[in-house]
């Protein structure tokens, strides 16, 4: 999930600041999403789903049901764990 967030920021041309603000949270929060020093909380989730579109979107629905524990299905890549 890191990795995830850190491409949709850097997709975004955006610092860890301007992001934070653009999803509502601290950008302190953000540097400890990044390092994975924690996960991101509902809040945090709810501003990326909001800031979000297309292919970015769906890799982070996919990176959420996988964190849920749920198979992921891709026409062209079958089941994923």
């Amino acid at each position: 999930m890191k990795e995830l967030i850190k491409q949709i920021r850097e997709a975004k041309g955006m610092s860890q600041a301007e992001f934070a603000r653009a999803i509502g949270v601290s950008q302190s929060a953000i540097s400890r999403i990044e390092s994975g020093e924690r996960m991101p909380g509902r809040d945090t989730m709810a501003g990326l789903f909001a800031i979000t579109s297309g292919r970015l979107r769906q890799r982070l629905e996919d990176a959420m049901l996988e964190m849920a524990g749920v198979k992921v299905l891709h026409p062209t890549r079958g089941v994923r764990k």
